[in-house]
């Protein structure tokens, strides 16, 4: 499948948020929760929303917002149906009388008082109510399924607004991970999970996991070390703190490469930065005297271009407390 449009983004946005009961209806918590919750796209293409519920203006603007074609703080785009036309015209958006046979996916659609978005086959999403009918339920989320949904397209809308700006642009060509040459070949496994690229491919012994240049965070590791070796890593994750694992060793379907059973270290679809890391060794082979031995790629770090000296099996590497990313890791047996 191709990348998707803007319109074919709001309509996918508006589905996630119809079809997940942690967003209901709220006119006077419309802004969220404070969270964010990032969407994968059947483009797979990865979107931002706010977390909490919504009312149904909040609801048009935030999938806008996620698509691209508005500004995603609240703030910036604030929208209600009284300004509707305004901020939607003045980004990129047409305002046509509604026409049921002309409707189109991705269409936001308005009528005094209430707005939509068109999913197109006879269908819309919209915020209606909360569960007792009102403005503002007591709880957070959709506690009927019916606060948010997706249902027939209705016959009441006054305007159709359809986005006709300019194309979504196609992705840079991006070079994002250089492994480089591995140290030798002991059999260590490893990769990273970066912002906006997701899981990278599995390197090893002492190979580059990660990004430099890009200034990405890393945000979760897995490791597969050598048959008889098990480790155990500590990190410290933005917002988290020190996060601990233990007992990471090599499972019988690891193989070459790093295996989805291997445990996650960090997080994922969490938007958190991992900041310092510890990896020290549990247990070794009989008689295996060579240490594990790691180097981070640092936000801000002057020297060696980026790149923090070795640091010996059990010692920390990187900074908590100062807010600063780690990108790159290379870790190696000798």
């Amino acid at each position: 499948m191709g990348r998707l449009t803007y319109p074919e983004m709001i309509a996918e946005v508006a589905e996630h948020i119809a079809e997940h009961d942690a967003h209901g209806y709220s006119q006077p918590n419309r802004a969220g929760d404070g969270t964010v919750e990032t969407i994968t796209l059947s483009d797979g293409t990865n979107v931002d929303v706010h977390g909490g519920d919504y009312d149904c203006s909040e609801m048009a603007r935030m999938c806008a917002a996620a698509a691209g074609v508005l500004p995603w703080d609240y703030w910036d785009s604030y929208m209600w149906t009284g300004n509707e036309y305004d901020v939607l015209t003045s980004h990129g958006f047409v305002c046509m009388d509604f026409d049921w046979y002309d409707v189109q996916r991705g269409d936001i659609l308005l009528v005094s008082g209430h707005t939509g978005i068109a999913l197109g086959d006879g269908l819309q999403a919209d915020a209606h109510g909360d569960e007792y009918g009102g403005i503002d339920g007591p709880n957070e989320g959709d506690q009927t399924g019916a606060e948010i949904e997706i249902r027939d397209l209705k016959w009441y809308w006054t305007y159709t607004f359809r986005y006709v700006g300019p194309e979504r642009p196609e992705p840079k060509s991006v070079v994002v991970q250089l492994p480089g040459e591995p140290i030798n070949g002991a059999g260590l496994w490893y990769r990273a999970h970066v912002e906006d690229f997701g899981w990278l491919e599995p390197v090893h012994d002492g190979q580059v996991a990660g990004t430099t240049g890009l200034e990405r965070r890393m945000e979760a590791l897995k490791i597969t070390p050598p048959e008889g070796w098990e480790l155990y890593a500590k990190v410290h994750v933005q917002d988290h703190g020190w996060l601990t694992y233990e007992c990471i060793r090599r499972g019988e379907s690891s193989g070459e490469g790093s295996s989805e059973n291997d445990p996650l270290i960090g997080t994922v679809g969490e938007s958190r930065r991992i900041e310092d890391i510890i990896i020290g060794v549990s247990k070794r082979p009989e008689g295996d005297t060579r240490k594990l031995r790691f180097c981070v790629h640092q936000q801000d770090y002057a020297e060696n271009g980026g790149w923090k000296a070795w640091t010996e099996e059990g010692n920390a590497s990187g900074t908590d407390g100062m807010a600063i990313r780690l990108e790159a890791i290379r870790i190696a047996i000798w």
